[in-house]
């Protein structure tokens, strides 16, 4: 039982670090993909969405090839920023945001694509710079997409298996997920209550996210 918090925060704040990424990312990108029609973004867009498809293990490892400690980018930020990606915590947000971020971009995109252009048009005639156009018209105009896209990217980085297994490892403390444990408490007949009870709370708190989106969304209207 005492394994359980460190299992949850653990969880949380993986969890949390990857949605606020892809959110960020995911609108930048969105922005771009919009206001530009170029072959090269197109063809970016598409290799986001590959991940998505990939079985989680699969990934992992492809992951692992790349940022590995053994590899020339894993060694080169190893030597020259002290940052190791692989086995740490920091690699489990990595395969968090690379199994989520197509569901951020694409909501994204298409929530960006369903706003007139005439309103920023609008405001650029009376003297509006783009950031100003993205802050107070833009944004509020798809910012009930963007709760069910976080929401949505949230849950599925809570969920993460496969990839995080293969890249980040499965240290209790550091990277152990609540995927993670259960599928460590399953191996195990003795944990049978423990991983009842991970089983309980992933549940709980996929519900309360989900309940949380639609309280903001209601109060967005």
């Amino acid at each position: 039982m005492s394994e359980l918090w460190p299992i949850i925060k653990t969880s949380l704040l993986i969890a949390s670090l990857a949605t606020l990424l892809v959110m960020l990312c995911s609108t930048l990108l969105a922005l771009l993909l919009v206001t530009y029609r170029s072959f090269f973004l197109r063809m970016l867009e598409l290799l986001i969405y590959v991940p998505m498809a990939m079985p989680p293990v699969a990934l992992g490892f492809g992951l692992l090839q790349v940022l590995g400690p053994n590899t020339s980018i894993g060694s080169f930020m190893h030597e020259y920023f002290n940052i190791d990606i692989a086995f740490t915590p920091l690699g489990a947000v990595v395969a968090a945001f690379m199994v989520s971020f197509g569901i951020g971009l694409r909501a994204m995109r298409i929530s960006l694509e369903n706003i007139d252009p005439i309103h920023g048009q609008r405001a650029a005639l009376m003297g509006a710079n783009k950031l100003q156009v993205f802050y107070y018209i833009t944004f509020p105009l798809c910012r009930s997409s963007f709760v069910g896209a976080a929401i949505l990217v949230f849950i599925r980085s809570l969920g993460e298996f496969g990839a995080t297994m293969v890249l980040a490892g499965n240290n209790l403390g550091t990277t152990r997920t609540l995927a993670l444990a259960i599928w460590t408490d399953m191996q195990n007949p003795s944990e049978y209550s423990q991983c009842l009870m991970l089983v309980m709370i992933s549940a709980i708190l996929s519900l309360l996210a989900l309940l949380c989106s639609e309280l903001l969304l209601t109060r967005n209207k």
